[in-house]
This record gives structure tokens, sequence and C-alpha cells, in this order.
């Protein structure tokens, strides 16, 4: 079999499998599973080799799709973002003081939090999805959520 037909059988099967038991959206399961194919038609003669072909492209979009989630759990708080979200400053040093105020405050919160409080705030998520993002159960990241918040009023003076 040629890698044409492998890509045409296995591409459907690999979309599904990444929707059904990772839990991704079809687009970023469409996605995982279209950079996978290109690594494996780079390894095509390992992949061809293999005792079972579709288990192993299968496994590599599993390890593909850790990777991403990975990678997104690694993502540096944007502040210039939640900035969008606090009243407009009047002048320059405004805008500089208010990031500065938001960058003392979030050293005071882990990088779990930090990452929970963006996405719900910055993105619109909820739990369920952050969660699915993250890699941790939903009512993990309802609780960094609420100690985000918490931390957040402490600091800023209303208990």
């Amino acid at each position: 079999m040629g890698f044409d037909d492998f890509y045409r059988q296995t591409f459907p099967l690999m979309v599904a499998t990444l929707r059904r038991r990772i839990h991704l959206d079809e687009a970023t399961a469409e996605d995982v599973a279209q950079d996978t194919f290109a690594t494996l038609l780079q390894k095509w003669e390992l992949v061809r080799a293999a005792p079972n072909p579709t288990g192993y492209a299968l496994v590599a979009a599993r390890n593909r799709s850790i990777d991403l989630r990975r990678k997104f759990r690694e993502v540096t708080l944007d502040l210039d973002a939640i900035l969008e979200y606090m009243p407009v400053a009047e002048d320059a040093l405004a805008g500089v003081e208010q990031s500065a105020v938001l960058e003392g405050l979030f050293v005071h919160l882990s990088p779990m939090q930090r990452q929970v409080f963006y996405l719900h705030f910055r993105f619109g998520l909820e739990s369920r999805e952050i969660a699915d993002w993250l890699g941790i159960t939903p009512s993990t990241a309802s609780v960094h959520l609420h100690q985000a918040r918490k931390r957040l009023r402490v600091h800023l003076g209303q208990r």
C-alpha cells in the first residue's frame, strides 16, 4: 500500500479517534491529523514496515495532541490581552501604571491559577472547556478560578 492510500484510509479514523478519545473539536482534530501525516510521510518507510501502521499512526497523533496541550499550558499570561478588559487609561502613563499593577497582582497567583483566570476572562471559557484544554478536571478548574479571584481580591484590598 502506498502513502496516498494509507492517508485516505487512516485520516478519517484518526480524526474520529482524536475527537472521541482526546476530546478535540473537529478543526483541531483535523489540524493534528494533518500535522501527524506530514511527519508520517517523512518516516513512511518506517511506518510501512511497522507491524500495525494504523496503530503507529494513531499513537503518533495522540502524542502530537498531548504535545499541543503541553504547549498551550506553557503559554505565558498575555498582560496586553488582559488590559483590553480594563478601563482605558487616560494617558500613556496611566496605561503603564495599569500594566505594572496587573503584573504585580499576577505574581501572587500560581501558574495554573494564571492560566485558568486568563482562559476564563480573556476567552470566556467555562470550567469544563478550561479543563479540556489544560487536561484537568472541571472541578479543579473551578477551584483554581475561585482561588485566583480570592487572591486578587485580597491583594486589591477588597476582602
